[in-house]
C-alpha cells in the first residue's frame, strides 16, 4: 500500500500495470502519472504510463514522452522496444522499424514489449517465436505476456506455451524426486 512505500517506483509501476491488465486503460494511466508526480524520473512509470496512453489511442504522445527518457537513458531496451509498439500501433511502421533496428538486438527487450511491438508491426510469427524463447529460458515479463491487452490475439499461442512449460517443469521435478 502507499502507506507502506508511498515512492517505491517498481510497485507504483506494478499497480498501474496491473490495472491495464485487468483492462482498465484510464486507471492504471491515473497510477503511473500520479507515481510519476512522486517519481518523475521513474523510467517504469513512464513506460507504463506510455502503454496505457497508446491503448487509449493516443500513440503519438507516448511515443514523445519515451524520446525525452530516451534522451536521458539512451539505449534502454524497454524504452524503446515499447516506443516501436506506440510507434507501430500507431501507424509509423518505418518509426517502429528504426527503432527496432536502434535496439540492436531484440533479444535484449523485455518479451512482452518486444512482442507486442513485432505483432503491431504485423510480425505475428515472430513475436510468437520470441515469446516462445523467451518463455523457455524463464523471462520474468513472460509471466504477464497471457494478461497484456497488447498481445490478446495471441493468447491461444500464450496458453500453449505455459502449458508446455509447466508440463516440462513436472516432469523435471518428478524425474528428479524419483533419482531423490
Amino acid at each position: 500500500r502507499d502507506a507502506i512505500a508511498p515512492l517505491d517506483q517498481g510497485l507504483l509501476g506494478l499497480r498501474a500495470w496491473l490495472e491495464i491488465c485487468a483492462g482498465n486503460f484510464a486507471g492504471g494511466e491515473r497510477r503511473a502519472r500520479d507515481g510519476l508526480e512522486r517519481r518523475p524520473r521513474a523510467i517504469g512509470l513512464a513506460v507504463v504510463a506510455a502503454i496505457a496512453a497508446s491503448l487509449l489511442g493516443r500513440r503519438t504522445e507516448a511515443a514523445d514522452v519515451l524520446k525525452s527518457y530516451l534522451a536521458a537513458h539512451p539505449g534502454d531496451p524497454m524504452v524503446l522496444s515499447v516506443m516501436a509498439y506506440a510507434q507501430a500501433a500507431g501507424g509509423m511502421a518505418d518509426h517502429a522499424r528504426e527503432t527496432l533496428a536502434e535496439l540492436g538486438q531484440i533479444a535484449k527487450a523485455p518479451s512482452i514489449h518486444a512482442a507486442a511491438a513485432l505483432l503491431a508491426m504485423g510480425r505475428a510469427n515472430e513475436a510468437v517465436a520470441l515469446l516462445a524463447a523467451k518463455s523457455a529460458e524463464g523471462c520474468p515479463y513472460f509471466v504477464f505476456a497471457g494478461h497484456d491487452p497488447r498481445l490478446a490475439e495471441l493468447r491461444p499461442e500464450i496458453t500453449r506455451m505455459v502449458l508446455a512449460t509447466a508440463r516440462a517443469r513436472a516432469i523435471t521435478i518428478k524425474t528428479t524426486t524419483l533419482k531423490g
